[in-house]
């Protein structure tokens, strides 16, 4: 019996044992559960947080972009030019305010609708060829036509279109700018007009003052005969052979086509042809060899010119190829350098006198080119080698 009892008492004290071993093994466990929820907790606390900035930051990027939007659709609506939206048969797509009010209508009227019932009949082929060279060549085109809004008032306007190119499932669309010019256009008119007139009263002066020109040239060759002094018949020569070339000069003025710019060749190589017309005599046989270079010149700059190689042309005539029965003249006419024209008159006569190169004993003529020279600040030289040269340098 004793024994049954201390087997029973042992058997209690290990099981009290156990019981205290497991309790603490069981708090232990507790405990690190307890610590592992708490942070899964915090972290998602963290995130939670995290989230709800994120989602400040996406509603604050919202308002700013939905901001910008209305700035956008503002630009566009109320620019000072209309944008349009044609598909490739030039049907709109879309179109901003200002493009409808240019056409006199509602925007939403406009979708859907061709753009040519706008265009002036004469002027559809312009804008559908616009159209097909945007679409071939994928580059800016720009091109002017006629437009008609819906009241039937008719304006100029300017079209500049790019392609839009989409991906292979959507057609490619034009974008096109379109200005009205009206305004620009009238201007364009009025010069032209002005202009116009302009041309006609310039034309009207250089007649009138070659008109002029010939009729005291006519009075001045009747007076000739009356004149006994051979010096004084000489000076009025001079005279009437200046003015008679002045008169061809403004000739050829008068029935050019610009008044600003004029081809040195093609102005002095008829003038040339003209005063050797008027100097050519039946008793010697004279060849002129002309090289003029092709130059854009001032008017006045092709006037001073003529006047001076009307001069050297004319004395080259009258004294270079006295007891010869036949000569040569060469002009040659070049751009030195870009602010000097080369002047060189040259023939194969007798030789101008040393007296007049040494002295400067000139006549009327060749004082006048000499002039000219110094108030252009040019020179002006006479060279004797078999033969006689003039050599002009004309500052532009």
């Amino acid at each position: 019996m004793k024994k049954v009892n201390k087997k029973s008492e042992k058997l209690e004290s290990l099981r009290k044992k156990a019981e205290t071993k497991l309790s603490k093994l069981n708090y232990q466990s507790n405990q690190f559960e307890f610590k592992e929820l708490s942070q899964y907790i915090e972290e998602l606390n963290i995130h939670q947080i995290e989230l709800e900035m994120q989602n400040e930051e996406l509603i604050n990027a919202q308002v700013e972009i939905e901001k910008s939007r209305s700035n956008y659709a503002d630009l566009y609506d109320f620019a000072p030019v209309g944008y349009f939206t044609f598909d490739k048969n030039g049907l709109m797509l879309n179109v901003n305010l200002t493009g409808a009010s240019l056409l006199g209508m509602e925007r939403n009227f406009l979708i859907k609708k061709p753009f040519v019932q706008f265009v002036e009949p004469n002027h559809q082929d312009i804008f559908f060829i616009h159209c097909r060279k945007v679409l071939k060549s994928k580059s800016s085109e720009i091109c002017e036509i006629e437009l008609l809004s819906k009241n039937k008032n008719k304006f100029y306007a300017k079209l500049e279109s790019m392609l839009l190119e989409n991906n292979v499932d959507e057609p490619n669309k034009i974008r096109t700018i379109v200005s009205d010019i009206t305004e620009q256009k009238r201007a364009e008119e009025k010069i032209q007009n002005l202009l116009y007139e302009k041309e006609i009263l310039f034309k009207e002066i250089h007649h009138r003052t070659k008109n002029d020109m010939y009729i005291v040239y006519g009075l001045l060759s009747n007076k000739k005969n009356d004149i006994k002094s051979l010096d004084a018949k000489k000076v009025l020569q001079e005279s009437c052979g200046l003015i008679k070339n002045m008169a061809i000069l403004y000739d050829k003025l008068s029935t050019a086509s610009n008044y600003v710019d004029i081809n040195l060749n093609d102005h002095l190589s008829s003038l040339i042809d003209d005063i050797c017309q008027s100097n050519m005599s039946e008793k010697k046989i004279i060849t002129v060899e002309k090289i003029i270079e092709c130059l854009d010149v001032k008017v006045n700059v092709s006037f001073t010119l003529g006047i001076m190689i009307n001069e050297l042309l004319t004395n080259t005539y009258k004294h270079a190829f006295k007891g010869m029965n036949n000569g040569k003249i060469k002009i040659s006419i070049k751009l030195k350098n870009p602010k000097t024209i080369l002047v060189n008159i040259s023939d194969n006569g007798v030789g101008i006198s040393d007296d007049i190169i040494l002295n400067k004993k000139y006549g009327m003529g060749l004082n006048l080119v000499n002039m000219i020279s110094q108030c252009n600040s040019g020179i002006f030289e006479i060279i004797k080698n078999k033969g006689t040269m003039f050599k002009i340098e004309y500052k532009l």
